[in-house]
C-alpha cells in the first residue's frame, strides 16, 4: 500500500499534474487520469485528504463520483501512471506501508 508521507502538504501533488474535487466538507479528492497507458484509456491515481492512500484505479467515465463531471486530462501529455508514481517515489512524497 503506498500512502503519502506525513510530512507531505497534500496540496504539493498540484506538481504532479493532480486535480482536487471536493467531496463533501471533510472530504477533498486528488486525482490524474491519465489519457495513454498500457491498459488503454482510464487509469487514474486517487488520494484523499482522509487516509492519504494512494489508490491506481480504473476511470468510471461521467458515473464516477469521485472527480468532477468533466475531468481534468491532459490528452497531449505521454506520461504513464508508472512514471508519476516513481516520479513521486523518487522525489520523496510517498511512501509504502
Amino acid at each position: 500500500m503506498l500512502n503519502l508521507k506525513e510530512k507531505i502538504n497534500i496540496e504539493k501533488l498540484k506538481e504532479y499534474g493532480f486535480t482536487s474535487f471536493k467531496v463533501n466538507r471533510n472530504q477533498t479528492n486528488w486525482y490524474r487520469i491519465f489519457a495513454h497507458s498500457h491498459q488503454g484509456m482510464g487509469n487514474m491515481i486517487l488520494v484523499n485528504n482522509i487516509d492519504r492512500e494512494v489508490r491506481i484505479t480504473k476511470y468510471e467515465g461521467v458515473e464516477d463520483t469521485r472527480v468532477h463531471a468533466y475531468p481534468h486530462i491532459r490528452m497531449r501529455d505521454k506520461k504513464m501512471v508508472e512514471d508519476v508514481i516513481v516520479e513521486l517515489a523518487v522525489n520523496d512524497v510517498i511512501e509504502s506501508r
